[in-house]
Formats: structure tokens, C-alpha cells, sequence
């Protein structure tokens, strides 16, 4: 492990998880946010001849997975979107006879007959399944496809199973072990208790101000949760003017931008992050201090995982809510907003497949670049209904969008304000386009912007092509940088066209998926708006986890305020016993402001990582080193 990762031990739980997949056991772990659950994996694999074939929902993270392995010198590759029949054909001759290590593929991809049959002729040593809870209907971003992971038993009846997931309700654990059909599972659990951040809600009339009190309170990094794209600029666009470095991350940004903004970010060129939930997932930084969300999560499930990117290094760390009365209201609504009805579905479906040109029978494997807004005023179809249908076709496996399918194009304004001004004065035919650009989009004075040439068009009564020839003229004049919208992004057809009236999806499975996320939402909810008990407590009751109270929360602290324990109880127990050798009675008695359940748990843990140890007369002493 020292050679491959750099890592002279493990976290908590790993070690136990890849020795039982050594063992040649199936194996589930739910471990918590930044627990490591891809070193789980990749140990065990390494130590084995073969292939660790892993699937995973996400392209972007199976992107950064494949490029860690391979600064590390390992050999994988991912199966992605838009690769061509040659592409993929080499891909998987290489996994068959050559020494890919690690092969990264979605579950749609089993679909495909020729993946099936290379995956059958490989040495599969080990079949890693990612967001694992994904194979629940009960789990909070249920994939259909995933059910269909199971058939890989039959071609490889002797290779070990392993389902990891960082959130995941008791109720979609039993799904694991049936829908993956798991043999006698090793169940691994950590507890989702962080005992380093405080969680907390603000409600207010006035987001702007708590926000920089926030940050003014918490210096560090952060991460700023919003929920559309747009309020990424304006925010970030605002922070900036007020001294406050932040920059803005969404899933309409180029993956180069994505990766570049990121990279600042990681780096602490930036210090505020101010995105959409796009961002976050696979990211690994240690040191961020404060997760703000200015509006509800979908679900516990989302907020313990967007939390949970705070105060990874184990130093006092906060997550706040800052929440507008509405806040309750507004994610209701928008629960409800994303299920389309299953007629208009089946028209986009087939729709899509004439633009495609796509036959009856026929179309696997064909990817096109799709423009939504042109693709609906051609179909007369509403844009955001239409958008939802194509993510419900793909939720059921039956497309595949690929990154920032929404084509955009991109403007960045490269003039200060007072050189664009002095501009505008000697250039006044430009005057109405740029005056209209400022007014509409926040940001284009400090980065790439997402615009809309046909509504800009509209709005200034200049048609497309002439709002694009001004675009271009004044890039040519060093007045801003006009990126248009990039060819490729579109859809891929993952399965044969049947007609529309067969389509996988009815109204009961959709019900019934609309009906899970209201429970969900309520239950974020109910988090947010009760103030009588411990919001940890609460929320890992939802987890299926007991405990008593956190003692840090904001429900804590004010219900006690004379008992609010220290925000780093870890650190408390260790320096106590550096000062002496103590019994769980004296330790107790010694610190007060920690529960005893909460005490008993950081022994066991400081046992298990031999930093402590207990003699036989039951007490306990620092490891000499």
C-alpha cells in the first residue's frame, strides 16, 4: 500500500473490509463521506492476478478514478460515452489479453452483447460495485440498469462481490444483498457520527449577510451549496466584489473548466466554492472548514454527504443551513417538478429517435450531439419537461446523456468595466448586445459565462446569425473571449429503438418514485425545521443509527448551553491521557461535557488504530511510539 498510495496505515474499517475480500468474501460497506471506500477496492485487487472490473453511475468520477491509477502507475481504463466501436473494441482486447488492472464501466454498458462477451473471456478478480445504493429502489438515485449486475454471477460464479456506498438506510441495505444476490455477506458498517462538525441552521430574510458572517466566523475554505446554475455566478460574482476569492462550478461548464476551477480550488488559489450539488462527489479535501447550503438538500442522504465534505482532517468544522421561510415550499415543489408525465415521455422518445434517425430495432451504441432548444422548437416541446424526460429515458437505461448535455455557448467579457465603457462610447453599435449581456448574466467580468445566442438574439431583435457575427467580431476586437457551443455533447443510444408504447417506465413505477422522493424531502425537512432534539441524532436515526446527543449541533447547545461539549472530543480523551494513565471511570469523571456512549465509541476507535491500549487492570495509556 506504501508503494502504490502513499499510505503508511488505514482508516478506520478498511483493513477489515479487504481482508474479508482477500478471503474471497462478498462483502458490503457503508462507510461514511472521505471513509476511503475506493482504497477498499483497489488493495485487494492489486494483491490479486486479473481485473477489477468497477461500475460506477458517474463518468466524471470514473474519470478522476482512472487518472489517480494511472499518476500511480496502475493500468485502467473507463468505458465512457461518445467512444467509438474501434475505441471500444481496443479497450476491451486490452483487458482481455493485456495488463489493465482496472476497467471502469457504467451498468448500462452491460447491455451491450460485445462488452458481455470480452467481459466473460477476462480474469475478473474482483467486481466493485460504486454507489451501490443505486441498485435500491428505495435509495435516493435508484438506476434500473443496476438491477441487471446480478448477471454477472452467472459468468463469474467464484469471483467476490463488493457493494460500497456512503449513505444508505437499513431498508436499502436488505435490497443490496438481494438485488446483487450476494452470498453470506461480510457487512461492514461504520458509524456515520463525525464528532469534529457541528451542524447547524440560520433561517433569515437576509441570506447575503449570514453568508459573510459565516465566512468571516469560519476562516478557511468552503464550499457554498446553491441551487441552479446561474446563482453560482451571481454569488460568486458578488463574493468577489466584496474582497471574498470564490469561484463558481456547474454542470454546464466544460469538463476543462470544471477541472480547472477545481484545481484553483484544491489548490487554495480560490477559497470559496460556490456550485451546485455537480460538485463535490469523489473530491478528497481535507481541510475545508464551512458547508453553507442556501436552499434545502433533495434528501438526508445528499445533505450527509454534502456535510460531510467538511472537516475530513478531523479539525472543528460546521455545516449551516441557511434557509428562507420558504425553504420547505421550494423543495416540494421542485420534487414534484421532476417527474414528467409518462405521455410526454413516449413522445420524446420518439421524437429523439427520428432526430437521431434511428429505426425500429436498431441504434445501440449511436451517439449525436442534440441542441435541447432547437431539438424542442422542432418537436414543439416544452424545454423543461423535455429535459426531464430524457433524464427519466436514462434513468431507465434506455439513453445516455453525456457531460453538460445542454450545449452552451461560453462569453468572458475581457475589459474592465471602465475600458468596456470607453468602448461602448466609440462603438455604439454594440452598445444594445453587451448592455443587454451585463444585465442578464452575472460573471462576465471574471470568468466564462453560459449564454444564450437565440434569447439574446430575441431580446435585442438581432437574429442568431448575426448575434453570433458580433460575437466574433468583438473577440477579434480583444473585447471578450466567445467560445460557442461545442458539437459532441448530445446522447448516446444505449438500447435498440422498440416503440414507444413498449417502453420500460409506467406511471405506477413513476408514482412510486415521486412518492420516495417526497419521503425523502420530508425528511430533510424535518431536520432542518425541528429544534427540540439533536440534529445528529436525527439524522443518523434516519441511517438506522442510534445515538444520544451530539452535544455540538445548534438544537444542543441551545437546550444546554452549560453542557456543550468541545467540538473535538478525540482531542480531549488523548490529551487527558497524556497527562496519565486513566480508567474509563476516571476518564468519564474527567470529562464531563462528553456523553459516556460518545466516549466508550473514540476508546474503541483509539484501540482499533493502536493509538491507545488498556492493560489488564482496565486502564487505558497512550502507544509509545
Amino acid at each position: 500500500m506504501v508503494e502504490n498510495f502513499g499510505f503508511s496505515s488505514f482508516r478506520p474499517g478498511q483493513k477489515e473490509i479487504i481482508l474479508d475480500s482477500l478471503n474471497g468474501k462478498d462483502v458490503i460497506a457503508l462507510l461514511p463521506t472521505g471513509g476511503g471506500k475506493s482504497l477498499c477496492y483497489q488493495v485487494p485487487a492489486l494483491s490479486k492476478d486479473g481485473v477489477c472490473l468497477v461500475i460506477s453511475p458517474l463518468i466524471a468520477l470514473m474519470k478522476d478514478q482512472v487518472a489517480n491509477l494511472r499518476k500511480r502507475g496502475i493500468i485502467a481504463e473507463a468505458l465512457v460515452s461518445g467512444m467509438g466501436k474501434n475505441d471500444l473494441d481496443r479497450l476491451l482486447d486490452n483487458a482481455v489479453y493485456g495488463n489493465v488492472k482496472f476497467l471502469y464501466l457504467s451498468p448500462e454498458r452491460l447491455k451491450s452483447e460485445l462488452v458481455r462477451e470480452r467481459i466473460k473471456r477476462m480474469n475478473i478478480n474482483l467486481v466493485a460495485i460504486d454507489e451501490a445504493h443505486c441498485v435500491s429502489q428505495w435509495g435516493y438515485d435508484f438506476r434500473p440498469p443496476y438491477l441487471d449486475i446480478a448477471e454477472i454471477r452467472e459468468w463469474l460464479p467464484d469471483t467476490p462481490f463488493m457493494a460500497l456506498t456512503a449513505s444508505a438506510t437499513t431498508k436499502v441495505m436488505k435490497d443490496l444483498e438481494e438485488k446483487l444476490q450476494l452470498r453470506s455477506p461480510a457487512i461492514h458498517k461504520r458509524s456515520f457520527f463525525r464528532s469534529n462538525l457541528r451542524l447547524s441552521v440560520q433561517w433569515t430574510h437576509h441570506s447575503e449577510q449570514s453568508v459573510l458572517n459565516c465566512l468571516k466566523d469560519h476562516p478557511g475554505t468552503a464550499i457554498l451549496y446553491v441551487r441552479s446554475r446561474k446563482q453560482t455566478t451571481q454569488i460568486a460574482t458578488r463574493l468577489a466584489a466584496m474582497g471574498i476569492s470564490a469561484i463558481s462550478y456547474h454542470a454546464g461548464l466544460t469538463r476543462s473548466e470544471r477541472d480547472e476551477r477545481q484545481a484553483m480550488w484544491m489548490a487554495d488559489d480560490v477559497r470559496v466554492m460556490v456550485a451546485t450539488n455537480a460538485f463535490g462527489m469523489g473530491i478528497d479535501k481535507p481541510d475545508v472548514r464551512l458547508v453553507i447550503h442556501l436552499e434545502l438538500p433533495d434528501s438526508p442522504e445528499a445533505y450527509y454527504q454534502e456535510a460531510g465534505r467538511a472537516g475530513r482532517d478531523g479539525e472543528p468544522a460546521e455545516a449551516i443551513m441557511i434557509l428562507r421561510k420558504s425553504a420547505a415550499q421550494d423543495l416540494k415543489s421542485k420534487v414534484e417538478g421532476q417527474f414528467p408525465e409518462i405521455e410526454h415521455t413516449r413522445r420524446v422518445y420518439t421524437a429523439l429517435a427520428n432526430q437521431m434517425q434511428i429505426a425500429l430495432g436498431s441504434g445501440m451504441g449511436v451517439f449525436a450531439g442534440v441542441d435541447l432548444p432547437a431539438f424542442c422548437r422542432k418537436y414543439e416541446l416544452q424545454e423543461r419537461p423535455t429535459y426531464l424526460s430524457l433524464l427519466l429515458l436514462e434513468r431507465y437505461g434506455l439513453i445516455r446523456l453525456s457531460e453538460g448535455f445542454k450545449p452552451r455557448s461560453f462569453v468572458h467579457i475581457t475589459l474592465s468595466s471602465r475600458e468596456l465603457y470607453a468602448f461602448e462610447v466609440q462603438n455604439p453599435r454594440f452598445a444594445p448586445l453587451i448592455k443587454q449581456m451585463l444585465r442578464w448574466y452575472g460573471g462576465l467580468l471574471t470568468g466564462p459565462t453560459p449564454i444564450d445566442e437565440r434569447s439574446l438574439g430575441a431580446s435585442v431583435q438581432i437574429p442568431d446569425s448575426s448575434i453570433e457575427k458580433q460575437l466574433k467580431t468583438l473577440e477579434g476586437m480583444g473585447v471578450l473571449v466567445y467560445q460557442p457551443a461545442i458539437s459532441g455533447q448530445g446522447i448516446e443510444w444505449t438500447l435498440p429503438r422498440t416503440e414507444s408504447k413498449y417502453l420500460p417506465i409506467n406511471q405506477k413505477e413513476v408514482l412510486k418514485l415521486k412518492e420516495e422522493a417526497l419521503r425523502r424531502a420530508n425528511a430533510m425537512i424535518y431536520l432542518a425545521e425541528h429544534e427540540e432534539d439533536c440534529r445528529f441524532s436525527m439524522l443518523l436515526a434516519y441511517f438506522g443509527e442510534e445515538m444520544g446527543e451530539c452535544g455540538l449541533c445548534d438544537n444542543c447547545s441551545k437546550r444546554n448551553p452549560s453542557k456543550a461539549r468541545s467540538s473535538r472530543p478525540d482531542k480531549d480523551v488523548l490529551s487527558a491521557l497524556k497527562n496519565s494513565p486513566l480508567s474509563l471511570e476516571e476518564l468519564e469523571e474527567s470529562l464531563p461535557n462528553i456523553e459516556l456512549r460518545t466516549l466508550r465509541k473514540l476508546i474503541g476507535d483509539f484501540l482499533d488504530e493502536g493509538i491507545i491500549q488498556r492493560d489488564e487492570s482496565g486502564v487505558y495509556s497512550i502507544v509509545s511510539k
